[in-house]
């Protein structure tokens, strides 16, 4: 009888360990989903920008909200990289395991995008496109230092697809 009870026991704490996972395991695809969703906002918001610099446009106001767009999502992504969301943890990401062993490089990073998409906005604001241009580069290197702009690229930060 004491056999029974203690399988019993064993099987609820068992049940109650893999509930437990697969509700973290849930939590963890959603935020990985808020994070492409995120980047996908970014990307969207980064054509206008390249049009200006490429003289294609000369929308400056919509720069200035294209590059605002992207500062204020570069201060989110920080929290949207749990650790266990790496590629291979979790479905639909390429995130590499160097964004959790190089926690101040991948911070550093994501702070040099924010500021020169900051830069880039204020340029913007000003009305100045010879700033504006000067201050491209910079804002796409930021992007670069994570990860190329090719959809199926690799980088420092992410695999390529």
């Amino acid at each position: 009888m004491k056999t029974l009870g203690l399988v019993i026991i064993v099987g609820m704490v068992l049940f109650a360990l893999t509930v437990s996972y697969a509700g973290t395991q849930y939590e963890l695809v959603q935020i990985v989903a808020q994070r492409n969703a995120l980047m996908k906002t970014m990307l969207a918001a980064y054509w206008p920008l390249l049009k200006i610099d490429n003289g294609e446009s000369s929308d400056l106001a919509g720069g200035a909200a294209s590059a605002k767009t992207i500062a204020e999502a570069s201060g989110k992504i920080g929290a949207l990289f749990p650790a266990g969301t790496a590629k291979g943890e979790v479905p639909q990401t390429r995130a590499k395991p160097d964004i959790w062993s190089q926690p101040e490089e991948f911070q550093s990073a994501i702070d040099t995008l924010r500021k020169a998409a900051a830069s880039l906005q204020a340029a913007a604001e000003a009305g100045d496109t010879a700033a504006f241009k000067a201050r491209f580069d910079a804002f796409t290197a930021a992007c670069t230092a994570c990860h190329v702009f090719r959809p199926s690229g690799g980088g420092r930060f992410r695999f390529q697809s």
